[in-house]
């Protein structure tokens, strides 16, 4: 059964039992050597935050194959596994040849997690290389290769900063520059200054309004007038005033020439007395004789 402990758990325990120095170590343990200073070193120096699991497996023998397939089938299924590195130092070609076994292909081509091929040297190769989701030459470049570099995540977090200082800087620029406009806007058309044009505006308005108002009124007042002096002097009354008479009847029904009969009673209306009379004869009248 594979087992897996961390790099710096295995480190203070080699240290308490060698007094070894805590990043580079070689250590014979139950039949198996491990060697893993410089992928752990590789790692630790591109990214400091990231933490390294080791799955120590024998890498010759019989049981090296099924112990290697064993290995990864552990580690992808540990949640807290984000990528696994497949690493062995360099050899002779019989001593990387357990890499070749189906199990082990067959293991990692199972593998749900990026799997990384870090056997031997940058001329050797064995199918694992060809299964595996990447190659690395040394299982140091494969440390490199599973983790980011922190000098360039630094140099692009410090490029999106001045990408974002400068598109604030431009923003700001744009919105100080709307605001003079708003400002000498306001300072041409002051809110005060508008008011009292709208207010000088309606006084002359409401002047206007009372002198058409007035003009109409005395307007008015001289055609009722002028109405009242027509009205008077067609006024009947009037020209009884000058001596003049009107016959009616007894209830002041003005009468015509065509109702005068003898014998018929009539009134005579002055401008001030009214006279009833009796029609003794009606006699033609004309101006000529």
């Amino acid at each position: 059964m594979a087992e897996v402990i961390s790099v710096s758990a295995l480190n203070r325990y080699v240290k308490a039992l060698f007094d070894a120095n805590d990043t580079l170590f070689d250590l014979a343990l139950r039949g198996f050597a491990l060697s893993c200073s410089s992928a752990s070193c590789a790692a630790r120096r591109r990214w400091p935050a990231a933490k390294l699991l080791l799955c120590p497996v024998t890498v010759q023998g019989f049981e090296a194959a099924q112990q290697v397939a064993d290995a990864i089938q552990v580690l992808d299924r540990r949640k807290d596994v984000d990528e696994i590195i497949v690493a062995r130092g360099g050899g002779s070609r019989e001593d990387l040849w357990v890499f070749n076994a189906e199990v082990i292909a067959r293991a990692a081509f199972r593998c749900r997690k990026p799997l990384i091929s870090a056997i031997g040297h940058e001329i050797d190769y064995t199918i694992l290389d060809f299964v595996a989701d990447q190659r690395a030459p040394t299982p140091s470049a494969a440390a490199e290769l599973a983790v980011p570099d922190r000098a360039e995540q630094g140099r692009i977090l410090q490029n999106l900063q001045q990408n974002i200082r400068k598109n604030m800087q431009n923003r700001l620029d744009l919105c100080y520059n709307g605001l003079e406009q708003y400002n000498y806007v306001l300072e041409q058309n002051h809110p005060a200054d508008v008011l009292q044009q709208k207010q000088n505006a309606l006084q002359q308005l409401q002047m206007d309004i009372r002198t058409q108002l007035r003009e109409k009124q005395l307007s008015a007042v001289q055609k009722l007038q002028h109405g009242a002096e027509l009205a008077d002097s067609l006024n009947p009354y009037r020209v009884l005033a000058r001596g003049y008479a009107m016959v009616t009847d007894s209830k002041g029904k003005i009468l015509t020439e065509d109702v005068l009969q003898p014998e018929r009673s009539i009134y005579l209306r002055s401008a001030s007395r009214r006279a009833k009379c009796r029609v003794e004869a009606v006699e033609d009248w004309n101006e000529n004789t």
